[in-house]
C-alpha cells in the first residue's frame, strides 16, 4: 500500500506553488521568476506561524544555476553553494558556510 501525505497546488504552467504535508501540517512554497526558474522554497512549520526559506536560487545570464543558499535550524545557519561554468559546462561547485569559510567543493573534468 503506497501513502502520500503531500498534496500539490500548481499554477497555470504546471509549477508547483504550495506543497502541504497532511500529515504534519507542514507547508511549503514554491517562488519562480519570469522565466519560470525556481527561485526560493519557503517552509510553514506547523507549530509556528514564522515562515523559513529553506532553499534560494540564482541563475547566471545563460541560464545556469550559479548560486543556491540551503538554510538548517529554521534560518538559524546556512550554506551557499556557487556554481562556475565555462562553455555551457559547470567547472565546479564550492560550498561556504554562514561564516564563508569554504566547507567542501567538487572540480568537473570532462573528456
Amino acid at each position: 500500500m503506497i501513502l502520500l501525505y503531500s498534496f500539490f497546488e500548481a499554477d497555470e504552467s504546471g509549477n508547483i506553488l504550495i506543497e502541504k504535508n497532511a500529515k504534519t501540517a507542514e507547508v511549503y512554497y514554491y517562488y519562480y521568476d519570469a522565466k519560470n526558474r525556481l527561485t526560493d522554497i519557503v517552509h510553514r512549520y506547523s507549530y509556528q506561524k514564522n515562515l523559513f526559506t529553506e532553499y534560494s536560487f540564482e541563475y547566471n545570464e545563460a541560464g545556469q544555476l550559479a548560486k543556491m543558499i540551503t538554510s538548517e535550524k529554521e534560518g538559524a545557519y546556512y550554506f551557499t553553494w556557487r556554481y562556475d561554468y565555462e562553455d555551457g559546462l559547470r567547472l565546479n561547485e564550492r560550498c561556504y558556510s554562514k561564516e564563508g569559510r569554504i566547507m567542501g567543493s567538487v572540480e568537473y573534468k570532462y573528456k
